[in-house]
Parts: structure tokens; sequence; C-alpha cells
């Protein structure tokens, strides 16, 4: 009987196989190029599985046809242990030993082999021969008789010969199947069964008792039983059944089903005018009875089945039934795992088949690496329609996140919009990611996430993880939201948003909307940077006055780069909407630089505008310092040259005279 400690590292081993599985599909997609992200990632998360998995020692597993079994027993039946179990199958690989982390190029070697045609292997001798055993190997395969055993138990190959010659056979159950079927005559499908079962009993009886576990022959006698004609098949699973009680070949033939096998095969027997509830009763009662089989087989009935996963509620038995049983809060695992599940028999590649399949099988036990497979798929999906799905349904969830104010959950989704993700593989792949997020970021959306309560800057911190296409969104929406509360909201989201996202912020400079340009300046000019001074100079420029304002205060809150008195002065002496150039005047007075004052007084002396001139005095008036003072005595005396006119000189002279105090 299997302890703790084995069946702890069973539930290790699971994993680590359905990763091999999904790197050899990503291998096979990029033959011979490790660099691949979608390999690179598949590596490192085969190395993490074995790390976990190596935990009790030396991985271990016989390959059975299309499964695995471990000496704790068969491992759980999945769409990608099958592809796995198969592809080793077929080229004569019945046992794999993992002992030690594989590293990239050990995966490579072992997938490059595993992707040979099987004629191809058979005429290099094999797959010992292409990968033979070497000390230190991570992993070693082997052909008939793959599990080793500590004890003295005989192996396979040390079966008499005749014994030998039947275990061969039944590593092939189709031809065995149909030698089953050689003499019984007539109508196939209206068989009598008892020649099969009596030449399937003749066969168990050549095995003496006390094999190992691992030369399972009852495993590969329901191999053989499965390519039997429907009828038939029906027929001899019927009678298996009607002798479970008292036969010993039927009750270790049943046995080596697992549940949801036993529950399919009831629920096919109905075909048959059984009743698939009565049988499962039944066998629960029978001593060893199976725990939850008539759940399962009650769901099955009903069709409660999705992507293989017989759906049994969680309330009413224990999440052991099955391990990709997830639980329906978890709404991304949920609703993207089904979509994907769904259309994965209608995948035209088998290799990305087989990243779809990984998703909803690691989803409830490995958020993480759920959505790195997630990742990988939408990386590799040609099928657009599916794609253009695939990713609204991604987007949701993001949207669905962010809600909750689930930042862990956020951060793992937007894997796909990292610099190595699936948005960045290429530029066409990445208009789906930015049509989903623009039509998530709606102003519904984005009303909603906002709380009356809290900054603008805590949606915001949620909306960074999503990249330059959230400023993209909030400009949108901002262009046309008629709320004066609501765009300050957005304004100050985007001014949290905007330093990681710079460049699409001066794109909208060059926006044909007015409004839009304003609101870029604005952001810009709270923004800063080197760029900022010519970035609002040009702003300047704008034919609408609102836009040259709000560009005047973008250039004093640059205040300390040395261009920005210069630039104020070319503004208000070549502005002339009054307004615009009364804020150039103030901004320019308002800067503490010297340069600034060197720039009033130049105006004050060389202006062709008295007005200006007028306003230039008011300003170095108004400004603090000895030097202030200084500069409109000089500008009110006559010996000074150039001499103001002699308005100018006394207008100076008395602005100087009020700020030291004399009358």
């Amino acid at each position: 009987m299997a302890g703790p400690a084995e069946h702890t590292q069973q539930d290790a081993v699971v994993p680590l196989l359905r990763q091999l599985s999904v790197g050899l599909g990503a291998y096979r997609l990029y033959p011979d190029e490790p660099e691949r992200p979608a390999f690179v990632a598949a590596a490192e998360r085969i190395a993490e599985a074995a790390r976990r998995a190596l935990t009790g020692g030396p991985v271990d597993v016989e390959i059975q046809g299309h499964r695995f079994r471990t000496v704790s027993g068969p491992l759980p039946d999945s769409e990608l242990l099958r592809r796995l179990a198969l592809c080793c199958y077929e080229r004569g690989v019945e046992r794999m030993q993992i002992r030690r982390p594989p590293d990239p190029d050990e995966l490579m070697h072992l997938y490059r082999t595993l992707g040979m045609p099987v004629h191809a292997v058979r005429e290099a001798g094999g797959v010992p021969a292409l990968l033979p055993l070497a000390d230190g190997a991570a992993i070693a395969i082997g052909e008939l008789g793959p599990l080793a055993s500590a004890g003295p138990d005989r192996r396979p190959e040390e079966l008499p010969p005749d014994q030998l010659e039947l275990w061969s056979q039944l590593r092939d159950p189709v031809a065995l199947a149909a030698s089953l079927l050689t003499g019984i005559g007539g109508d196939l499908e209206d068989s009598d069964p008892t020649p099969v079962l009596e030449r399937l009993e003749a066969m168990v009886s050549t095995f003496p008792e006390g094999l190992p576990e691992h030369v399972d022959v009852y495993y590969r006698l329901q191999e053989v039983i499965l390519q039997l004609p429907t009828t038939l098949r029906r027929r001899v699973m019927a009678s298996l059944l009607e002798r479970h009680r008292y036969d010993p070949v039927a009750q270790r033939v049943i046995g080596t089903m697992s549940n949801a096998e036993l529950a399919r095969t009831l629920v096919d027997l109905r075909e048959n005018g059984q009743d698939p509830i009565k049988l499962a009763e039944r066998l629960a009662a029978a001593p060893g009875s199976r725990a939850h089989l008539v759940e399962l087989t009650t769901a099955l009935a009903r069709g409660h089945e999705d992507a293989g996963t017989i759906m049994v509620g969680l309330e009413n038995v224990g999440t052991e039934i099955d391990d990709r049983v997830w639980e329906r809060s978890a709404s991304v695992l949920e609703t993207v795992s089904e979509l994907l599940a769904r259309d994965l028999r209608a995948s035209e590649t088998e290799d990305i088949g087989s990243i779809r399949g990984a998703f909803p099988e690691l989803a409830p036990v490995d958020p993480p690496a759920a959505v790195a497979v997630l990742d990988d798929y939408l990386k590799l999906e040609a099928d657009e329609n599916l794609l253009d799905q695939i990713v609204d349904l991604w987007a949701h969830e993001v949207g669905e996140a962010i809600r909750r104010r689930d930042e862990p959950l956020l951060v793992a989704l937007t894997t796909s919009l990292r610099p190595d993700g699936a948005a960045g593989a290429d530029p066409r792949r990445a208009t789906y990611f930015d049509a989903a997020l623009l039509r998530l970021l709606s102003p519904s959306f984005l009303a909603s996430i906002g709380r009356p309560d809290e900054e603008p800057g805590a949606s915001a911190a949620l909306l960074a993880h999503l990249g330059p296409t959230a400023v993209d969104a909030l400009f949108d929406v901002l262009a046309e939201e008629p709320d004066r509360a609501a765009r300050a909201r957005l304004l100050g989201m985007l001014r949290t948003l905007a330093p990681a996202s710079l460049d699409r912020i001066v794109r909208r400079l060059s926006d044909p909307r007015w409004w839009v340009v304003r609101n870029a300046v604005h952001i810009l000019a709270r923004v800063g940077g080197p760029d900022m001074p010519r970035l609002m100079a040009a702003a300047a420029k704008h034919p609408m006055p609102t836009v040259r304002r709000e560009a005047v205060r973008g250039l004093a809150a640059s205040s300390t780069d040395p261009t920005v008195p210069s630039l104020l002065r070319q503004i208000a002496e070549g502005e002339l909407d009054h307004e615009v150039r009364t804020s150039a005047m103030n901004a320019l007075g308002g800067l503490a630089a010297p340069s600034a004052l060197e720039e009033l007084v130049g105006i004050a002396r060389s202006s062709p505008n008295r007005r200006l001139q007028d306003t230039a005095l008011a300003e170095i008036a108004g400004r603090a310092g000895d030097e202030a003072g200084k500069a409109l005595d000089l500008l009110g005396s006559r010996r000074h040259r150039p001499r103001l006119p002699r308005a100018l000189r006394k207008e100076a002279r008395a602005l100087a005279a009020q700020r030291s105090g004399k009358p």
C-alpha cells in the first residue's frame, strides 16, 4: 500500500508530466529554436515542476499506451498526459525516469528524438540508441519493463519466452483485439461476448500470480477491450460488470479503471438498455466500494461534462475526484479555460492544442502556471477569429480584477502585456490586445472603478498594469466627457500614468481637436522633463488661444530650465491675444532666475508695444530683491543708454520710489 510520501510525490508528478507535454508542443512549433520565448518559458516551468516532484526522490513512471503509471498506481487521465504518453509509447518508450531538473539542452535533445517519425526512430535502433543512458543524465528512458524495483520482484524482461511474447502482443491493443475476433464469425455487432471473455481469461492465465504491480496486464486488457466493435465492447463490459462480484479477472479489469472511466462506461451501457445509476450503486455497495462513483455517473448521465471533465457539484463531493474541478469564483480560470477547452479538438495544430489544453488543467492547482500557459497560447494561436475571442475574454477578466482591486491577479493576467509577453510577439498580435483593452476601458467602466472617497491615483495604479493603451483609452474618454468632475478625475488618472507613457501623450499634441491638445499640454506640463520647454514652445503656436495659455502655464512649471525665460519673452512679444500675452508676462515675472529679470528689462527697453513695456515695468517692480530695484533705477535714469521715453522713465522712477517707500 502506498504511503503518504508516495502519494505526495505522485501529486507532484502529474504537473511535471503536463509541463513536459506543453514543452513538447512548444518545441514542435519551433524545432531547434531554444531561444523562442514559448520554449524558454516552458523549460523554466519544467525545471520548477521537476524540483517540486523530486523532493520525494527520483520520478519513475511507466508508459502504458496512452497512460502513465507510478508504483502508487495509474495517474489521472488527461488530454495533455495522453498526448505525451502516446508520443513516447509509439516510439518504444515505456519507462521514463527524471533524476534532476533538466536543462534546456537536455529537453531539446529529448524533444528532438520524440519529434522524429516512428519509422525513423526504429531504423535508428530505437530511442535508447538515440538517447543512450549516461551518468548524471536528468532524464533516462527505457523500453520493455519500465519500472526499476528495489526488491527481488521479477522484471518483465525476466519472464519466460511465452509470457514475454504475450506481453509484447499486449503492447499493440488494436492487433490483439482483431486477433480475438478471429473465428467468431457472424455479425460482430450481435456476437456473444463469451468467446472473447474466454480468450481474455486464457491470456491472463498464462501469467503467474505475484507479478510486480507495474506489469499491469489488466490495464492492457482494458485497452484491448476498447478496440472491439462498439456493440460487442458494450456486451463484454456488461458481462465483466455482472461477474464483478465473483470473477477475479473481471474484478481486476474493472479495478484498473478510474472512477471517471468507469462512469463513462456505465453511461455508455445505457445504449444497451441498462440503468447506469443502478449499476453505479451496485458497484459502490460492493467490497472495496468506489467513493463518489454514483455522483460522477449521475453528473455524466445528465450531461454535466466540460472539456473532458465531469463537473460534479463541490458541495456534494471532495475535490479529490478530479483535479481539474475549479472553483467558479475564480472567473479567469473558468471563462477563458472554457473557451480554450471548447475549441481544443478543433485546433488545426496539435501542438498549439497541447498549450491550450494545459490551461484548464493547470488552472485550479497552479494559477500562475495557468496564466503563463495562456500567454504561450496567445503567442501561438494562428486562427485570428479564435484569438480575438480569447483576447476579449482575457480583457473581461482584466476588468473584473480591476473592479475587485485584485492586484495579484491583475499582475498575473497582464503577463501578456510585458515585453516578452504575447502582445509583444508581433505587431499584428498586439493590435488584438490594444483593441480589446480599448473596448474594456469604456466611459462606463472608468466611471465604475472610481470611488468618491479615494484619489484618482489609486485607480490609475491599477490601470498602469495595462501599459500605454490605458493612456490612449483615458484620452479618448476624456475627449468626449461632458461632466466637469468626471473630466477632473480622468485628468488625475492621466497625470499618474503619464510618466511611463509620454510618447502616447506627445502624439496628442497633433490631434485636430484643440481640447485634446489642451489636455495633453496640461498633463505634460505637470510631468516635466528636459523636453517639456520645447514641447510647450511648440504648443504655444497652436491656433487656439486656450491651448496657448495652457502652454504658457506649462513653461512656467518648467521654471528651472534656463531656456524658459527667453521662450516666454518670445511668446509675449509675438502674441496677439491679450490674455495669452498677459499670462506670458505674469509667468516671466514669477520666475526667480536672474535671466528672467534680464528678459523683462529687455522688453521694457526695446518692445514696440507700449502696453507690453508697462507690463514689464510692473513685473520688475513686483519682484523681490535688490536687483529688481537697481533695474528700475537704471530704466528711470536719463543717463542710462539706451534711454527710455520720458513717460516710461517717469513710471520706472515712480515704481522704484514705491518699492523703497519714498514719497
